[in-house]
């Protein structure tokens, strides 16, 4: 292992550059590049192996976004929803959607799903009270003016429409009360699902951890298809990079009366003839 070199969490930057750098460069080069150890850019790229999948046709996150709009209409819920919205509307679901998906690295039960299909749901009726909302404001500021400037006349030269226009000012009030209690029940209702959400997911997490504790936890949790495939690409990264590591430690050492031996760390690191020795190294 290098000494010298930096340990504990990755920034933003050096995130960035494992990304770029993970089809040109091996583990090895990019630690050295960042002058970090192994450790924790393995680790990263375990934790980020879904992602990682996705980069690899060249079209980053919006082949990803791609996929998960497709993913959306294959759900049961689709039919349903694309009937709900408009245009505007349904695009601001679709996208919201893949956000979700993205923040929970595409790892949902159905049930789950549900639970962010009603939230963007009140989102998007939010917006439209809102711009209600909005309309109700303008207007009330618009005949509160008319209004005031009609009283400031004598009794004799005020507007006929002044009853009208008193009216539909007390009207605009009262439905803007409407919207302000609409928007306050429709944020409560959000809060309850961030809430659930984030009790069901600390639980299967908790669960999760519990489940390493025992040999039929384990055999639960690689029953998770997400789980299964994210550990066996976490395994592969793993596997790499030992193979890696095994063939430069078992490589001729020069000692300083130029002296050549070759380190013995065990029976397959044993350096055969040149043709066995090329043979390895290209696979």
């Amino acid at each position: 292992m290098a000494t010298g070199r930096k340990r504990g969490k990755l920034s933003t930057e050096e995130e960035k550059f494992i990304m770029a750098s993970k089809d040109s460069l091996d583990v090895d080069q990019i630690a050295k590049h960042l002058n970090r150890t192994t450790e924790p850019i393995l680790r990263y790229m375990a934790e980020n192996a879904s992602t990682m999948r996705n980069k690899e046709d060249g079209a980053g996150h919006l082949s990803n976004d791609a996929e998960l709009r497709k993913k959306l209409k294959d759900r049961p819920y689709w039919n349903e929803v694309k009937q709900q919205f408009s245009s505007e509307e349904l695009e601001y679901f679709v996208r919201s959607w893949i956000e979700f998906m993205k923040q929970f690295q595409e790892n949902t039960l159905y049930s789950e799903e549900l639970e962010v299909k009603n939230w963007i749901t009140f989102e998007i009726i939010m917006n439209r009270s809102n711009k209600e909302r909005k309309k109700a404001i303008d207007a009330i500021e618009e005949m509160t003016k008319f209004v005031v400037e009609e009283y400031k006349k004598p009794i004799e030269e005020r507007s006929q429409k002044l009853e009208f226009y008193e009216q539909q000012l007390n009207f605009h009030k009262s439905t803007l009360a409407s919207y302000t209690m609409e928007l306050t029940k429709l944020q409560t209702q959000i809060k309850d699902i961030k809430k659930d959400l984030k009790a069901a997911r600390s639980d299967r997490v908790r669960k999760f951890e519990e489940g390493k504790q025992t040999f039929p936890g384990l055999i639960r949790m690689l029953d998770d298809e997400t789980l299964n495939e994210r550990e066996g690409w976490n395994a592969a990264i793993l596997s790499k990079a030992a193979d890696k590591a095994k063939l430069k430690h078992a490589e001729l050492h020069k000692f300083l009366d130029d002296r050549l031996a070759q380190p013995f760390l065990n029976h397959e690191t044993v350096l055969g003839d040149k043709d066995e020795r090329e043979e390895s190294e290209e696979e």
